[in-house]
Parts: C-alpha cells; structure tokens; sequence
C-alpha cells in the first residue's frame, strides 16, 4: 500500500486515441450545494505519487473508493490503481504488458471493465475479474477500435468508435457488428438510471451538443443544451444537471429550469486551471487537472 494524496493549501487520431498522453493531476472536491451555491468543504490532491505523469480517468467504485488510469509505473505504460478513500491507500489493480484505460464495473459487478491496447494497437473491451484469479476475457471480440464505452444494460455496450468518422454505436454482446448511431462525437459517454447514454455530438468546428439517447427507442436522438465552447467532458450530476469545467471554472447546466450554463466554482486558487474530466458521487466531485 501507498500513501497518495496530500490536501490543497485551501484544502491524433489514426489506429489509436491514446497517444501522447498529457500531464495531469486528480483532485477530489467534497462540498455543499443547494441548487447553484456551491460551497467547498475540502480539497485534496490525489495524485500527489505522480506529480509528472499521466493520472486521468477517474472511476467510482462506491462512496470511498476510486479506479484511476496512471503511468505511474512505467512511462510508456498505462495501469489501473484503486484508491482507498478513507485509508489514504493505494493498490495496484492491473500488471500487464498491455495498457488500460477507462475502468468501469461490469453489470453484475463481479468484473471490472476497461480498453485494453495491445502491442499492435488494437484497443479491445476487456474485463478482468475483481480478484483477478484469471486473465479475463474479450468482451467484444469483433472490435478492435474502441476508444471510449459505457454499459448500457448486461448485455449491451455503447461505444465511441474510432474512424474515420468518429461515431457512437451499439453493439449486444455475441454480435458480430455494431450499429452505428452518430457521426462526430466527443469521448464522453455516461448511460443514466433509465438506460439513456449521455453524449456530445460535435456537429462542426463550433457548435458542440450534449445529446441523449436511448437503445430501445434507436429512431429518436434528444438534444439538451450546446455544450461550453469546445469542452467535451461532462458529468451527470446526481440532480439529474450537468457539470461541465472551462478553464478553472465549473459550471452547472439544469434541464428542468431551461437558463444558460451558471458558473458555480472558480477553482483557481486550489491550483486547478484546465478541468478536462470530472465525475461525481454524493457531495464529492472529482476533477482531472491537465497542466
């Protein structure tokens, strides 16, 4: 185990889409909000163990637990790290030769999930079983260009795949191919408590949406709201609004009142200037830094 975190003074695309990665940092934020008042309680930096590297793709395992993607253990090689909360512990989740990316649960909870490159960069959805008794198996063996994915249900996948063009598809598992539903999106997709996956469609250079859309009803693709200017991470806020970073700045977007993006934070003076990702679970938010 390994101590990871310290608190804050106030508290390409061709084969592949990963390819330089960029130095970044993860902070978790724990706060109090009613509506648009925002108020921090805490700040901390989690990724203290590896100030110049790579640490980006945060993942809730539950209230106090989180998977992260790093290169803290070798510079041209990603692996999955869970971070005890509470304990202020890290442990190595993966060891390959492979790198991994985006870790998630699998449905049932008994794997986790996650793109796994290979030396011909071939990006697969792989799951390993949590007590890793085994070397898990391909989720979808037909695909082999997946840069980004959500669960849908047990069964079923949506997944940004790669092009050209980029494109949002949804594929069963024991299909042979997927069904494209979208050209252009961005790289975040997020699937609700009532099956919709949550995404951004990039219609052109400047004008970026975050749609919805749900597999049972294929025919209909709903529109939310434009997005910040070229920001393509959000997260899906308990209260069912959006979170969206520009800069140090957080935003909140709510649906059920229709106005504008609202600025709810300025995170600057934590040493937080360039949001990229950012995922959410009670009163903790939890943001990628990009430096």
């Amino acid at each position: 185990m390994k101590t990871f975190y310290t608190g804050c003074i106030c508290w390409f695309l061709t084969v592949t889409v990963f390819g330089q990665l960029p130095n970044t940092e993860i902070y978790m934020l724990s706060y109090t909000q009613v509506e648009d008042n925002f108020t921090i309680r805490n700040c901390k930096l989690l990724t203290h163990f590896n100030p110049d590297g790579y640490n980006n793709q945060p993942y809730f395992i539950d209230n106090d637990r989180l998977w992260l993607v790093t290169d803290y253990y070798a510079s041209d090689n990603t692996e999955i790290v869970e971070l005890n909360l509470l304990r202020n512990e890290m442990s190595r989740i993966t060891k390959t030769p492979e790198s991994e990316y985006s870790p998630k649960w699998t449905p049932d909870r008994a794997f986790f999930s996650c793109i796994r490159v290979d030396s011909l960069n071939n990006q697969n959805v792989w799951a390993y079983p949590y007590n890793r008794k085994n070397t898990g198996y391909n989720v979808l063996p037909s695909q082999n260009k997946v840069g980004y994915y959500t669960w849908t249900n047990e069964s079923q996948l949506a997944m940004f795949e790669l092009g050209p063009p980029i494109h949002l598809s949804i594929q069963n598992i024991g299909d042979i191919e997927s069904t494209k539903v979208i050209e252009d999106i961005g790289r975040t997709l997020v699937t609700d408590n009532e099956g919709w996956v949550h995404f951004i469609h990039k219609m052109n250079d400047e004008f970026w949406f975050i749609k919805k859309y749900h597999p049972e009803t294929p025919e209909k693709i709903e529109t939310v709201t434009q997005t910040l200017s070229k920001v393509e991470d959000f997260a899906l806020h308990k209260d069912g609004s959006y979170l969206m970073g520009n800069g140090s700045l957080l935003y909140r977007y709510d649906p059920s009142n229709n106005r504008p993006w609202v600025e709810v934070l300025d995170l600057k003076k934590y040493g937080i200037s360039k949001i990229t990702r950012l995922v959410t679970r009670h009163n903790k938010i939890v943001i990628v830094n990009e430096k």
